[in-house]
């Protein structure tokens, strides 16, 4: 099971939208070559004009919008 998971939503005012991660790993794990690093693809989800979907997405949005912490620019990292 999967404790925690990185989701990405997309909410307009009737249109919803899920995605779901895909880890790949890169690298190996082999001796020598470190253990590789995770490659985040968000191109799987779920996309609905139904009103329950639509719900769930905003009620979602909100709870994670309650829990989150302010914003500190000092985490950034520039690629």
């Amino acid at each position: 099971m999967i404790e925690r998971i990185h989701l990405g939503i997309l909410v307009n005012e009737n249109k919803s939208m899920v995605m779901f991660p895909m880890i790949t790993k890169k690298g190996s794990a082999r001796a020598g070559e470190g253990e590789g690093q995770l490659e985040i693809d968000m191109n799987s989800g779920f996309y609905s004009t139904d009103s329950f979907f639509h719900e769930w997405c905003l009620d979602y949005f909100n709870y994670m919008w309650q829990i989150a912490k302010p914003f500190n620019p000092n985490k950034l990292n520039e690629v």
